[in-house]
């Protein structure tokens, strides 16, 4: 997959494009990025360290809420106080981590990066058939099926 990502960051896929359809791919690409960022995001919840090849809740780590925080601060207000303090205090991270799991937040999260990949896969559709084309197909499905 990251073959893929590379080979879209030094060709874009609208020089593949018509003129009239360079839009269309610049789409394509935001919304493959943005659902490859949230995939990131849920798997930091839901897988290891080990498999991250990072450490897990890195982000929590920094004092940031990534998406499935956010989600979760929906359904337990009580996020607030440890977001809002960068998650800084002994036990924080614990804390949150436990709303998280007892949420909806990874899940939502990952709705949200389905729906990113649809729309890319939308966008992607109405390509004339190519080998880019067919390429940024098979990045939507890696997106959305990665694996950390």
């Amino acid at each position: 997959m990251l073959h893929h990502a590379r080979h879209l960051v030094q060709q874009p896929p609208a020089v593949f494009a018509p003129a009239d359809t360079r839009a269309q791919s610049i789409s394509a690409v935001f919304h493959s990025f943005l659902a490859l960022s949230y995939v990131a995001r849920a798997q930091d919840f839901t897988a290891s360290t080990n498999d991250l090849g990072k450490p897990a809740l890195a982000d929590m780590a920094q004092g940031l809420a990534t998406a499935p925080t956010l989600f979760a601060l929906e359904e337990f207000p009580e996020l607030d106080r440890l977001i809002l303090r960068g998650f800084s205090e002994h036990g924080d991270a614990a804390i949150a981590c436990d709303y998280i799991s007892r949420s909806r937040g990874v899940s939502r999260t990952q709705e949200l990066a389905a729906s990113h990949t649809q729309q890319a896969a939308n966008a992607i559709g109405v390509l004339r058939p190519s080998e880019a084309r067919d390429g940024l197909l098979r990045l939507c499905s890696d997106v959305l099926n990665r694996r950390a």
